[in-house]
């Protein structure tokens, strides 16, 4: 048997694919975060979100009428 044809050992092909998983995160999260940013609201692409999950689902305007929450977009604040 050539050494070529023996299987790779888990304990040498696990830290190549550790780092192969923490480049690819590195490569996902800016996409992920454009196309999150581009589905938002205009008057919402530049607001600093409060976590990861806000920034990249987005948590909107909301309005709440007869007891239900609906999803709105802001155009102007009304003050009372």
């Amino acid at each position: 048997m050539d050494e070529h044809d023996r299987p790779m050992r888990w304990y040498l092909a696990a830290p190549v694919h550790g780092i192969l998983l923490v480049g690819a995160v590195f490569f996902v999260l800016p996409l992920a975060w454009m196309v999150a940013t581009s589905l938002k609201p205009l008057e919402q692409t530049l607001e600093v979100p409060g976590s990861l999950a806000e920034a990249l689902v987005g948590m909107g305007h909301r309005a709440e009428i007869g007891g239900k929450a609906y999803q709105v977009t802001l155009e102007r604040r009304i003050e009372p």
